[in-house]
């Protein structure tokens, strides 16, 4: 049989439309069975539906390729190989979003569960997730981790390690803050590393490392308040962003690092303002989802 005619065979029987006749004789050749067993292993894995003309382009790829009928078969399985290799890694990696306002719980495959504060973002590899745990963080996120192997979580300014705990870890825009509820935390920024136990808190900002105790037993926010001690002001300003999903613009009018210390609450956007600015002597007004800052006269 010439490789033309191999190929369209491949094609039609793909497609379901050759004749008894034709199936008993594409099934005679040598090649059959492991190209059978290759399609086999796509259809256990739950794969999408077979791109037959994909494939077919493919093919016309390679028919000047020498000898023809053997590179053929062997570039047939590579590209059904590096389609299912594409489906497996997609289902590895895991990506989730809360959106502005929203607080999301997420559970983990060994247990573990994730609370995302508004506008977080956290990834992690499913595939052998047992023997390391590891994930990524951008936001904020209150963490009751299982007991197994380490549980790591990876932030641009440093990591987060324990073995089963509860800790709150926020971080962005040169900020990384973690708190210790229950158990040990070891985190780690650059060479420093700071072990916390329950009451304790480590923040890195503006290149200085800084520790302090706490009395709370979860993070506000997770109650529908959002609550800050000591902290500069440009990142009051974010929170009150994300939880209300505003734009707060003419922010130079303040110095960004101010240090602030308050809460507000999550479901009223005027009181929420008030707490924050009033306080600074600062006239704003809200238009929309537009909160303009003006000078003070």
């Amino acid at each position: 049989m010439k490789p033309n005619d191999e190929k369209t065979l491949l094609a039609r029987w793909l497609n379901d439309e050759l004749t008894p006749e034709e199936q008993r004789a594409f099934e005679s050749n040598p090649e059959y069975a492991p190209f059978r067993k290759i399609v086999k292993g796509a259809d256990a894995l739950q794969s999408p539906e077979f791109d037959a003309d994909g494939l077919r382009e493919r093919i016309e790829s390679a028919k000047d390729r020498k000898p023809a009928a053997q590179v053929w078969w062997y570039g047939v399985a590579a590209a059904v190989t590096l389609i299912l290799g594409f489906f497996v890694f997609s289902n590895w990696e895991s990506s989730i979003q809360s959106g502005a306002g929203e607080q999301l719980a997420y559970d983990l495959p060994d247990g573990s569960s994730v609370l995302m504060n508004a506008n977080s973002d956290l990834s992690l590899k499913k595939w052998g997730w047992e023997s390391d745990r590891t994930l990524s963080l951008e936001g904020e996120a209150y963490f009751d981790v299982a007991k197994g192997s380490v549980f790591t979580v990876h932030t641009q300014l440093g990591d987060v390690t324990v073995l089963g705990t509860e800790f709150n870890v926020l971080t962005g825009d040169g900020l990384m803050e973690v708190t210790c509820y229950e158990g040990k935390v070891r985190v780690t920024i650059g060479e420093s590393e700071t072990i916390l136990a329950v009451g304790q808190r480590v923040r890195f900002v503006s290149g200085k490392l800084m520790e302090s105790v706490h009395r709370h037993s979860a993070p506000s926010w997770g109650n529908g308040v959002s609550r800050f001690e000591s902290l500069p002001i440009k990142y009051v300003l974010k929170a009150l962003q994300d939880q209300f999903d505003v734009e707060i613009q003419n922010q130079e009018l303040l110095d960004l690092n101010q240090a602030f210390t308050g809460q507000f609450p999550h479901n009223d956007l005027e009181v929420a303002l008030a707490i924050v600015f009033k306080p600074l002597n600062i006239t704003y007004q809200l238009d929309g989802d537009q909160v303009y800052l003006e000078p003070n006269q």
